[in-house]
């Protein structure tokens, strides 16, 4: 039997709609079909947009990535569309926080843990301000006030800080399972990484120079580098050569404070089984800026001096 001159058209036809359907949305084929994407719905979701004059904080580094065009700013949660999870929405919200503006505070590890104890305190006396683990009206976090290192100062959820220490640990974290903030995208390879938050341990030793004992672990905090945006350079993180520098010298790390609730801290040195090693789940969330210091001890890395400090980009390990 004669073949159609029309069967090509048509198989053709098939392939685009159900094969290729990324022919229509300009979007990298990874981002919008693979069954991995866990909420991202098959139109490519929606961008994660900045306020009207909003700037990247590291804008001349950045790298444009699949995940910016199909995960927004409230992750699943926002595209659920459900009111339930506006408690999760709220939270991955403060999470892609990019545009806290200002000089940052310079924050101590002793503020981390005063930060901790104020926010037992108010999640005490206000049971109705939580559904489950997370506050459902987030008004009150940029208000706590931290005690820590004998002063007493409002400084919460939102405010623009850096911390200087020693990374202990730099992974990429929910590589298999993905992230609500992240839209769930995960996976082992390629994507299980690019599309997923970089983790980041600090602390005031480097785990080499005090013995890798769990109350030693616990004494961290916790950064975040999120992957919305996020410059190529910055996964060297995580690298071979940079664990050795980390080893050695201090960092400074500048982002927005966070008060992630889906975690559970140290507490009297144990820790809390299936959550990350820190003393307290106020974090650094995202991270703005990484930079290396030229010294080697936290005593000659001074926090304010730019001259003590190399912006990681720049920072060559086969050098220093």
């Amino acid at each position: 039997m004669k073949q159609s001159r029309l069967f090509p058209i048509f198989a053709c036809c098939l392939f685009t709609l159900f094969i290729a359907p990324n022919a229509f949305t300009g979007l990298p084929a990874a981002r919008v079909q693979d069954p991995k994407l866990g909420c991202t719905p098959p139109n490519g979701g929606k961008p994660l947009t900045l306020p009207a004059g909003c700037k990247l904080p590291f804008d001349s580094i950045k790298s444009d990535r699949g995940i910016d065009h199909v995960c927004p700013t409230g992750g699943c949660a926002e595209l659920s569309g459900n009111p339930a999870q506006d408690s999760h929405r709220l939270l991955n919200v403060a999470k892609n926080n990019f545009c806290a503006a200002g000089s940052p505070a310079a924050i101590s590890y002793k503020d981390f843990v005063g930060l901790q104890a104020a926010s037992d305190k108010v999640k005490a006396s206000s049971p109705a301000w939580w559904t489950g683990k997370l506050p459902t009206d987030r008004t009150q976090l940029p208000k706590v006030q931290s005690s820590g290192g004998g002063r007493s100062r409002a400084i919460g959820e939102g405010t623009k800080v850096v911390f200087v220490g020693y990374i202990r640990e730099a992974k990429y974290d929910d590589t298999e399972t993905g992230e609500d903030v992240n839209c769930k995208i995960g996976g082992a390879g390629k994507i299980g990484t690019e599309d997923n938050d970089i983790h980041i341990s600090v602390g005031l030793t480097t785990l080499t120079a005090s013995p890798a004992t769990i109350p030693a672990r616990c004494q961290s905090i916790t950064a975040e580098i999120s992957p919305h945006f996020r410059p190529a350079v910055w996964e060297k993180v995580v690298t071979t050569p940079f664990r050795k520098v980390f080893q050695t010298r201090p960092v400074r790390i500048t982002g927005t404070l966070l008060f992630d609730a889906e975690h559970v801290p140290c507490q009297k040195g144990a820790i809390r089984q299936g959550n990350p090693v820190r003393i307290s789940v106020w974090e650094i969330h995202p991270v703005y800026a990484i930079d290396v210091c030229k010294n080697k001890s936290l005593a000659r890395c001074e926090v304010n001096d730019n001259s003590d400090w190399t912006p990681f980009d720049q920072f060559d390990p086969a050098t220093n």
